[in-house]
Parts: C-alpha cells; sequence; structure tokens
C-alpha cells in the first residue's frame, strides 16, 4: 500500500513507483508558450486570439505542443473560446511574426518538420497562401529574441530576419578525399577537414556560427529570398536583432575574433549598432553597413531594440553595465536620419528608496517583452524584486527619469502581479477601439498557468482571465492539488535586501515539526526566482517537499547598486546571505551550525556553486545536495566555459589570478564537506563544462569523510537540462535522494511520501 499524507512533520516514505506516478500527472500540465492577437476582417474592435501551450511527453522524449483560439470583443473586454480552424496558423512550432496589420503571418518552419526542408510560410485569415524552401539560401533561423527579431516593411510584402549562412552547413570532407585536395597556388594548405573545430556562439547557439541578414519578398508570384549584406562584412561579424525602418535597417553586430563567446543568458556583452542604408529598391548585390557611433551618450551595448511604429525612430534597450553577464538597462529613441538619441527610461543607479520604488529595468530577454501598440505606448515586462510587473510606458516628448509618471505598473492595476500570484509573461500586445490589449500568461509553483487578457483603458485596467481549460478534469486536478499549497515572501533588508519566497502546505501552517525543505538557489547570479511556474518544483512540493527560494544580495531586479556590489565577493557574500536567512527562519542553529536534520540544498549553474561552497562551508547545516552543472573551479572554467569573461567579473579580477581564482572556488572546502551529494551533468554543457562536476564528483568520493555521492550524466543535454528525459529523471533522482538522506543511505527511499492519495495518482 502507498503510505498516506502524515499530519505533522515527514511523512513515511516516498517510493520510487509512486514518484514516477506524480510525474507523469504533473507533467501533464500544459504552459501557455506563444500567443498571437491578429485583426479580424471587417472588424475594428475585435481580435482573433491563438495561443500555443507545452507539456513534456515523457513516452515520446518530446515537448509536446498544442494550441488554442479565442474572440476577443476589445471594447466589451470579453473573449469567448472558438474551435481552432485549420486554417489558423500553427503557432506551436516554428518562428511566427504578425505584420503590422495583424492580417498577415510569416512562419518559418525548420528542417526536419513533417519530414520536409526548411521553408518559410505565407498566412492570412483563409490560410496558407504560399511556402518557400529556404534551405539553399541560408542555413537555421534562430528563433531566440536575443538575436532574432522579424520585420515586416510598411506594405507588408516584405520581411527581414537573422539566419545562419550557408557556410555553416556546407559539407566537410576529409582531407583524403576527393575534391578536398591543398588548391589556390603551391603554398596554399589544406582546405578544412572533417574534424576541425568550428567556433559558434556557445551555449543554446551551436548550430550558428556566422549569422546574416536575409529579406523575403512576398510581392511576386513567386517569394524572392536574398542576403542583405556581403560575405566580407560577415567573416568578421555576425549581425542579429534587425530593425526596418522603411528602407533602411538597423542592426547589432557580435565580433567573431578572437574567439566568438557565448551569448545566450548573457545580454549585457558590448556590442555595435550598424544601420544599411536604403535596403530595397537595389538590384545589385548587397551594400557594405555603416557603423553607428554611441560612445557619446556612453552605450557600448544594445540589447533589446525595436521600431517606434510610424516614426523613423527605434527603441534602444542598452545595459547600463557590460562588465556584468546581465544588467539593469536604459532606454532610449534612436532618430535613424539624424543620428540623434533620447533617453526615455534610465535605470537608478543608487539603491531605491523604498522596496516599493522602481528598481529599474531588469529583464534576460528584453526584445520579447517590448511591445508597441501605439507611437506612444510602449507594453512591457521587467523582474521587480521577486516578482516580473508589466509596465506601460508613455515615450512621447518630455525630459527623462527614473520614476516617471507616465510609467504606469499594469500589474499592480490588475491586482495580480505579487509575488504570490505568480509570474507574469507578455504573450502578445494590440490595440482595438482605443483599448490595449495585453495577451499574458501567469503561473506560480503553487499556481497552474493560466491565460489573461488585460483590457487597458484611459484609466485602471480590468482583467478578463481566459482558461482555456476549465473542463479538463487533468486539470481540475492540478488546480486541487496547487490549493493545497501557498507562498509567501520573507524580506531581509539587512542582509543585502535578500528575499525568500516559502512554498509550503497549507496545512501545515504553524506546525510544530518542520516538513522536509529543499533550499532552491537560481543560477547567474545575476537572475531571480519569481515564483515562476515549474513542474520540478510543484513535483518536489506534492512529493512532500517544502520550498525556499532564496534571492540572494545580487540578485537581478533589486537595483542596479545591490547588482553591482556582488562581483568580486561570490562564494563568500552570497553564501553568508543564504546562511543569514536560515538563521533568522530557524532552519540551521546559528551557534552550533547544525541544520533541523531535514534541509536540504538544490542549485544549478552559480546556484550549484552555492551548493557546492555551502556544504563545504556549513558542513552540518544540510541532510543533501544536489547540484545541476556546478562551477566548482574557477581557474579551469576561465579556459573551458563558453563566457570566459563570467569567470573574471564575477570573481573581481581583471586577468588570469590563479591564486584569487582558487581562493573563490568551493574546490578549497571538499574535505571539510559530510552531505551527501547528487550531481546532475550535461554532457553537451558549453557554459559551465562538464569537467566541473565530474572533479566535485571525485572529490567527494576521495574525500577524508568519503561522500555518498553519485553523478548523472545526460549525453544529450546542455547547461540547463531541457530534455524531457533528463528533466524528469533528474527530478525523480532528486526527489528519491533526499528522500534517502533522511532514512539512511539514499536507496533506503524513506523520509517523505506524496501529498496525495494512492487514488489520486
Amino acid at each position: 500500500m502507498e503510505p498516506a499524507v502524515g499530519a505533522d512533520g515527514p511523512p513515511a516514505g516516498l517510493a520510487p513507483a509512486s514518484a514516477v506516478k506524480l510525474w507523469r500527472k504533473i507533467a501533464a500540465i500544459p504552459v501557455p508558450c506563444r500567443g498571437l492577437l491578429s485583426a479580424v476582417p471587417g472588424d475594428e474592435g475585435a481580435l482573433h486570439g491563438t495561443v500555443a501551450f507545452e507539456a513534456p511527453d515523457l513516452d515520446g522524449n518530446k515537448k509536446a505542443a498544442f494550441q488554442r483560439s479565442f474572440f476577443v470583443d476589445a471594447a466589451a473586454g470579453t473573449a469567448t473560446e472558438l474551435p481552432l480552424s485549420s486554417g489558423v496558423v500553427d503557432a506551436a512550432q516554428g518562428v511566427v511574426r504578425h505584420s503590422p496589420s495583424r492580417q498577415r503571418y510569416v512562419r518559418f518552419v525548420p528542417a526536419g518538420t513533417k519530414g520536409g526542408a526548411a521553408r518559410l510560410e505565407l498566412w492570412t485569415h483563409a490560410g496558407m497562401l504560399c511556402s518557400t524552401p529556404v534551405h539553399k539560401v541560408h542555413g537555421q533561423v534562430p528563433g531566440d529574441a536575443q538575436v532574432q527579431n522579424v520585420q515586416w516593411s510598411a506594405d507588408e510584402t516584405k520581411v527581414v530576419y537573422a539566419a545562419e549562412t550557408l557556410a555553416r552547413g556546407r559539407e566537410r570532407k576529409h582531407l583524403w578525399d576527393e575534391g578536398n585536395e591543398a588548391g589556390g597556388g603551391a603554398n596554399a594548405g589544406p582546405r578544412r577537414g572533417a574534424f576541425e573545430n568550428v567556433d559558434t556562439w556557445g551555449e543554446e547557439y551551436l548550430a550558428f556560427s556566422t549569422i546574416s541578414l536575409y529579406e523575403a519578398d512576398f510581392s511576386a508570384a513567386a517569394p524572392a529570398v536574398r542576403c542583405l549584406v556581403p560575405d566580407a562584412f560577415t567573416q568578421h561579424q555576425s549581425c542579429t536583432m534587425p530593425v526596418l525602418i522603411d528602407e533602411d535597417v538597423l542592426f547589432v553586430t557580435y565580433p567573431h575574433a578572437p574567439v566568438r563567446p557565448g551569448i545566450a543568458y548573457y545580454n549585457a556583452r558590448p556590442n555595435e549598432l550598424w544601420v544599411l542604408r536604403g535596403r530595397a529598391g537595389r538590384e545589385c548585390m548587397p551594400h557594405h553597413p555603416q557603423l553607428v557611433d554611441l560612445s557619446a551618450h556612453g552605450v557600448r551595448n544594445v540589447s533589446a531594440m525595436v521600431r517606434r511604429p510610424t516614426t523613423r525612430e527605434a527603441l534602444l534597450v542598452t545595459a547600463v553595465n557590460t562588465a556584468v553577464h546581465a544588467s539593469g538597462s536604459d532606454m532610449w529613441l534612436y532618430d535613424v536620419d539624424s543620428g540623434a538619441m533620447r533617453a526615455v527610461l534610465r535605470t537608478p543607479r543608487q539603491a531605491p528608496a523604498a522596496p516599493g520604488a522602481f528598481p529599474g529595468i531588469f529583464s534576460f530577454t528584453a526584445t520579447a517583452e517590448l511591445f508597441f501598440p501605439d507611437p506612444d505606448t510602449v507594453v512591457m515586462s521587467s523582474l521587480r524584486r521577486s516578482a516580473v510587473a508589466l509596465y506601460r510606458l508613455g515615450v512621447g516628448e518630455g525630459d527623462p527619469a527614473t520614476a516617471p509618471e507616465d510609467l504606469w505598473e499594469i500589474s499592480s492595476g490588475a491586482d495580480a502581479g505579487s509575488h504570490t500570484q505568480g509570474t507574469w509573461k507578455v504573450l502578445d500586445v494590440a490595440r482595438r477601439a482605443g483599448v490595449v490589449v495585453v495577451l499574458a500568461a501567469r503561473g506560480g509553483t503553487t499556481a497552474r498557468p493560466r491565460v489573461t487578457l488585460l483590457c487597458l483603458g484611459a484609466a485602471k485596467p480590468g482583467v478578463r482571465s481566459i482558461d482555456l481549460f476549465a473542463k479538463d478534469a487533468a486539470l481540475e486536478w492540478a488546480d486541487a492539488l496547487c490549493s493545497r499549497y501557498c507562498t509567501s515572501l520573507d524580506a531581509f533588508p539587512q542582509h543585502h535586501n535578500t528575499e525568500v519566497l516559502r512554498h509550503t502546505r497549507r496545512a501545515r501552517a504553524g506546525a510544530a515539526r518542520r516538513a522536509p525543505t529543499i533550499v532552491v538557489l537560481h543560477g547567474g547570479p545575476h537572475a531571480a526566482d519569481t515564483n515562476a511556474f515549474s513542474h520540478q518544483l510543484l513535483f518536489y512540493l506534492a512529493a512532500g517537499f517544502e520550498l525556499l527560494s532564496v534571492n540572494y544580495g545580487g540578485s537581478l531586479g533589486f537595483g542596479q547598486s545591490s547588482l553591482e556590489g556582488l562581483p568580486g565577493h561570490i562564494g563568500r557574500r552570497d553564501v553568508e546571505d543564504v546562511m543569514a536567512v536560515l538563521y533568522d527562519l530557524g532552519y540551521v542553529n546559528r551557534a552550533t551550525g547544525e541544520g533541523n536534520g531535514c534541509l536540504f540544498v538544490y542549485g544549478g549553474s552559480h546556484g550549484g556553486f552555492l551548493s557546492a561552497h555551502l556544504t563545504g562551508q556549513y558542513p552540518r547545516a544540510f541532510s543533501a545536495a544536489s547540484l545541476r552543472n556546478p562551477v566548482i573551479c574557477l581557474l579551469s572554467n576561465l579556459d573551458l566555459s563558453d563566457i570566459p569573461d563570467w569567470t573574471l567579473a564575477e570573481a573581481g579580477v581583471a586577468g588570469r589570478d590563479p591564486e584569487a581564482l582558487c581562493r573563490t572556488s568551493p574546490m578549497q572546502y571538499v574535505n571539510a564537506v559530510r552531505a551527501p551529494t547528487l550531481v546532475a551533468l550535461g554532457l553537451k554543457d558549453h557554459r559551465v563544462p562538464p569537467s566541473q562536476g565530474r572533479a566535485w564528483y571525485r572529490a567527494l568520493k576521495r574525500s577524508e569523510h568519503a561522500v555518498d555521492a553519485r553523478l548523472l550524466l545526460y549525453p544529450d543535454d546542455g547547461h540547463p537540462l531541457t530534455g524531457v528525459h533528463a528533466q524528469a529523471d533528474y527530478a525523480l533522482q532528486t526527489a528519491l535522494f533526499f528522500a534517502g538522506a533522511l532514512g539512511g543511505r539514499p536507496e533506503d527511499l524513506a523520509g517523505t511520501a506524496p501529498a496525495l492519495l494512492p487514488e489520486e495518482l
């Protein structure tokens, strides 16, 4: 018989079979990932909406995708679910972008979809108009907003976008194969061989080496696709984030030399802004772009860019500090004709005066979170301490400020932007009948993801929540499950403004004996836990654990000065912040350093770095640890990571300093570690090479305490372990490993029980 829920304290046991059933159940909860709002022909006040959802398919080892559609009456602020027509563009696959009128769509379909070659499709409300193969023109089309920015022309006949050049996909032969002999003169060397390395843009961008700009022209009966930038230009830099302003194209470049650095999750790296003048009307070969000098404004980075509609201006989002991987941002309007720059919003350089004060703009993928429903209004999302806020910003004439009156926090007006209600994600924004309609997803660790419409007039916005699965029994079960838990926030301003999101069982409120608790540590370090929905975290809750998500000092969204206070102090100040809150909350005895016997630590990347430090510096505080792709030795990480500048910046050193880098690394504490440790590694990780975690595992096994350590290797996964099998296995292994630590060795599997009865599984 499966164990029942205990009334107080750790329940009786967690069995592998029930854990797997529980994971399958929770993994069935779909997450909204993309959305489109399109115009309805003949009805100026209506919109047609489509939302794509994903959920892990454990048996198929893939993300199962499907979509729902609905009709919106913008003036009334109502929405009605519709049956999905076969003529509706598939928002669940490929890269989809709508035209300015929202009556046309372009979709880039990757190779292998339904067995076909890579292609570009043009859609309208009536269905697909045409499909054009592109595999002979360019390579893959990146979908991530950090490098992509699909742009329509004003007449909606052309589209400009970024894509990998064909050189990346050309077949490379062995040196002894026919046709690969030396050429070009007596002193010429052999051509590139089959085994020679090709530099790429690192983690998440391993398929991209040389990115250029392309234009698809739909004005003729047969669509034509051409490259806009000369090959001589892209030999030295890659082109990203194009913005089309009439016949000119603004874009951002990253240099190829000396080696291509990793750009994923690193939006503050220095780059350059260029303009390609007179893109259309030239039937000759591509011409050379012109560099835009932004140095007079102290700008060394453009992390996001979008056109201001019906004007010759672009909104630029620029990093305040380019020495760190993520930073607060300033926002500017750039006039493509005069070159003038006007600041419209500045991130405060000093700490916010109060916890509720505007901290600045903080985001990893700002381009995906910037929307212009009209020329004078921007809708955007940004981290605000331990939450994600939605803002409506006026960008008309006026002096820039750090908290202007025309910056309106939409999520506050919607009464749903707090830490307890979960995290917002804007899917699309449109304006109809004088109403700005925001299509957003919202979900939290203890709140199932939902789709929400916010209808914004001149006054306080109203909110209409659209649950497209109200009649789905499986998701009614998910709502019932989430209702058993609650989220609360604890603030510790005395510890570098650290905040803790606590996810606990409602039935245990005020219980004298604590449930097994996992301390969840985010990576970065300049990132934040914002109470977003996570299959893994909900699984841990349902398996009988409670969670403490710690946003330590230096986390993103707490102000620029707080962020800049951590580099040079990692491994000390962040560790002290975590321990300080554990002392204050009573999980660890301040005098003895002893934990409560059921406290665990869990983190990936920099969170794994912190977890290793914590178990080494405070060896009696934690019952077990689970580390995903952890940074263990900064000196070796400097040479092997795709972002070596991260190592230097966070360690606070100007160059290779072996003593300082080793002094900052957790490896120095390995002989003090006592906690059983699970290490999970993606063997395709380029951000933190697997050798880091292997070294920690082996050092633990050989240490003075011969630590009970286990190593999980995922051959098809990179840094975040996003593969369906890897996610499931790591979540299950962690829960069972922690449960085993409570009862002795991991194979004992004693200590926790699912917070569900057998019939509910």
